[in-house]
Parts: structure tokens; sequence; C-alpha cells
């Protein structure tokens, strides 16, 4: 509108100059046109040195309604201050259908700046973000010039913190003890002798606090017994199919979540197996709330890659071991203990109780 506008005037200007001869008016069509190329020459200096990068790293987010991003623009052209639009393209990894499209508008003058973007993230998983393309405007707004970009950057987006409840019998007395009752939790303090205080971790259970120590040190201090950093329980991840809709995929990663953190309040290690691409077994291992989320954001690294392999573990590799599978199944052992559901995935995690 702008554009349109000054070239109305400076025609107008010109008319009446040429008409009347007014030397005024002629002088005054030359400035416009001066301004007309200093404009011009101005927008093409600014796209030339702004630059547009993501933030170094991984972006974390926990999913859910609208959640703040960002990017950094650069401009190294001292040649006056303009505006500029970027145009950015999100979508999870693994999503059909075009995604969405961010307009980020800002000023384009030299120095450095975050320009800050909302996205809602209703689903747990990677989600992808593409510079599409960069429009630039002069100071007047009379020209804009525009170049395509090619940075990429993602996101992991975590599930809320939830645990599931389970609860696992006490180790009998026995020398032939299964692998669950050699880690299991002690549900008393008695057989055991402490071993070493430590500061709090996501995951430990309230009553191994040393009350006195976090009194007096305004922290929480956790008491670890003898024999605790041994104790360990297995979990198996199942792809029952090689591609998963977005929704049946973020609600098994959200699972999964609850799952570790469940096991974690009542043991110190979990070791989780899966199969990648030609069957290749892989683990990996948990203790606390940077390993689960390090766990997930390699498994969101693995369903981005698509083609997953469809793998039913043998009857001896299930044993003493929790299952879980993409159609949302829990298995110890060959047992089924529940098959949860998208839609009520929230309340089964919460009032759902295991006793094993």
């Amino acid at each position: 509108m702008k554009r349109v506008l000054f070239w109305i005037l400076f025609a107008a200007a010109y008319y009446l100059a040429a008409m009347y001869r007014s030397q005024p008016l002629m002088a005054f069509c030359l400035g416009m046109l001066l301004l007309a190329m200093a404009s011009f020459v101005q927008s093409r200096l600014l796209r030339k040195g702004l630059s547009v990068t993501f933030p170094h790293g991984l972006q974390t987010v926990v999913f859910g309604g609208p959640r703040m991003f960002s990017v950094q623009i650069a401009i190294v052209c001292s040649f006056g201050a303009g505006r500029c639009i970027l145009t950015i393209k999100a979508a999870y990894a693994g999503q059909t259908g075009p995604g969405d499209t961010i307009r980020l508008k800002g000023i384009a003058e030299p120095g450095e700046r975050q320009l800050y973007f909302s996205l809602s993230a209703p689903y747990c998983g990677l989600l992808l973000f593409r510079l599409d393309r960069l429009a630039v405007w002069d100071g007047p707004s009379l020209f804009c010039a525009k170049k395509a970009l090619a940075a990429e950057a993602k996101a992991a987006v975590f599930p809320p913190w939830e645990s599931l409840s389970i609860t696992l019998s006490r180790p009998a007395e026995d020398a032939n003890l299964s692998m669950l009752e050699r880690a299991g939790t002690p549900l008393s303090e008695e057989p055991y002798e402490i071993r070493q205080l430590r500061e709090y971790r996501m995951g430990d259970r309230d009553r191994f606090i040393h009350w006195n120590l976090s009194a007096r040190t305004d922290g929480l201090w956790m008491k670890e017994f003898e024999g605790q950093r041994d104790r360990s329980l297995a979990i198996l991840l199942v792809w029952e199919e090689e591609t998963l809709p977005l929704v049946q995929q973020s609600s098994f990663f959200r699972l999964f979540s609850a799952l570790l953190y469940g096991l974690l309040q009542i043991v110190p290690r979990l070791s989780v197996f899966w199969r990648e691409e030609e069957g290749r077994p892989v683990w990996d291992e948990a203790t606390d709330e940077d390993g689960c989320r390090r766990l997930l954001v390699k498994l969101y690294r693995l369903a981005a890659r698509g083609n997953l392999p469809r793998y039913l573990p043998a009857p001896e590799e299930r044993q003493d071991a929790f299952l879980l599978d993409t159609g949302l199944g829990l298995y110890w052992g060959e047992r089924l203990l529940h098959r949860f559901s998208p839609d009520e995935l929230e309340q089964e995690i919460r009032e759902k109780r295991f006793l094993l």
C-alpha cells in the first residue's frame, strides 16, 4: 500500500510539474526518485547482511497447549533499518499433511536479537522446524527483497511427569530368586545398611529421605543402602506396526515415560531393550529424569526415520521383564497386565495400580 501511494504521489507531482513547469515540483520528483533508489539498494543490502538461525542444541518442551520457541536474527549491515517477515514451517516427524506455517515479523536493524513465537505441541515426539523464506523491506517499505532459507531445527516434546503405580512384593528369602526379586525394592530398611547419602533425584521414594540432614541443609538428601545400586529391571519395547499414526505414537511415548518414572521409584536402574533396523538389538539405561529424557529422544529419532521393524521377543527373553508394545499393551513376562486406551490414557495412568 505504501508503495502504491508513493508512486501515485510521484505521478501526480510529475504531472503538475510538467504542466506548470514548476521547478520546486521537479525538485520534489527528483528527491522522490533518489529516495526510491536508496530504498531499493537498502532492501538488497539488508537481505544480504541478514542471517537467521535457530538456537544451538535441541529445544525441549512439555506437550500441551501453546509453547514458546525462538529464532535468532543477526544483521551485519549498518545501512539503516527496515523490517522483515520470516516464514517457518513446523511439523512432527512422520506427520502427514503440511503442518503449521508461522509468520514472524521483526525489525531489521544492525545487531542480534531473538524472535519468539508460540506453537501448540499436542503430541509427544520430535517437532521439526524449517526456515522457509525471508522477506526484507527497506525503511519506507517501498521495496521487498526475498530469499529462500534452509536452516532446520528440532524440538523434543516430552510427556508431562506422570508415574504408573507399580508395587513389587517383598523378595522371598530364597537362593533361587528371579530377576524381578533380585531387583526388588526393599520394603523396609532393616535388612540393609546405609551405604551413603546423596541428593534427591526425580523418582526417589519419599520414605528414604534423610529428614534430619535435609532439615539442616535446606535440601533433600536420600539414604542409599548396601546392594541397592545393583538392582535393576528390564523393559522390552516392541513395535507392532512399521509406521505409527501420530496419536498412537504419542500415546506410546507417554505410557513409556510413565512406566519409566513408576519403576524408578522402586529400583535405581532400568535397562531398556529394543530392535532397530534389520533387527539389530539395542539397549540403554535410565537412572534418573535426565536418563529418561535421553532415552525418549533416542526413540523419537528412531521413530522419525520410519520403517520400524516388527519384532516379538522369544519367551525366554520376556522372562522376568516388562514388555510394552506400540498397541499400548503392558506385559509382565507373558502375562498381559493391561492394554491402555489412547483416549483414556491420562486417567488410566493416574488410576491403575499394579501389584506384582
